[in-house]
Parts: structure tokens; sequence; C-alpha cells
């Protein structure tokens, strides 16, 4: 699992912290095993859009959780193919 959150500027991140790590803190306790770094992306509002550059950003991180998934997928299923 991986998680991400918005934020809105770094002054409140810094102020409140970030909820990301947070969360995969809670699925963690619940058993989740993490694939990829917490991360946080920006907004201008409260509901967005995005900041400019933020939705590459996003992507490239979604892409890179999507790849270590694939790997991991790729190892189990190689472990338990001659079982």
């Amino acid at each position: 699992m991986a998680a991400f959150d918005t934020r809105m500027t770094v002054k409140l991140m810094l102020m409140f912290g970030t909820a990301a790590p947070k969360i995969v803190k809670s699925l963690k306790e619940k058993g989740g095993s993490q694939i990829g770094k917490p991360e946080g992306f920006f907004v201008t509002g409260g509901e967005g859009p995005f900041q400019e550059g933020e939705i590459e950003r996003a992507s490239a991180w979604a892409a890179d959780i999507a790849n270590q998934a694939g790997k991991i997928s790729n190892e189990k299923t190689r472990s338990t193919k001659w079982r």
C-alpha cells in the first residue's frame, strides 16, 4: 500500500503535519505492507486544483508505485509457482 495527501501551503504543513505518513502507520498497524513512500501534493484552495507541476509529480509517483507493486506481484508468483 501507499498513501498520499494534498497540501495547501508549506506553512500549514509545518504547523499541522501531513496525513500521508499517519495513513501509512495506521494501515501498517492493520497488517498492510508498504510499497511506496508517503507523498503529498500541493493544491490551490481547499478543493484544488493541483498547483503547477503537481499533476506530473503525482503521475510519476503513481507510476513508481504501480511498478513496485508489479515487481512484488511477479516475485510472489515466481516463489509460489513450483510449490
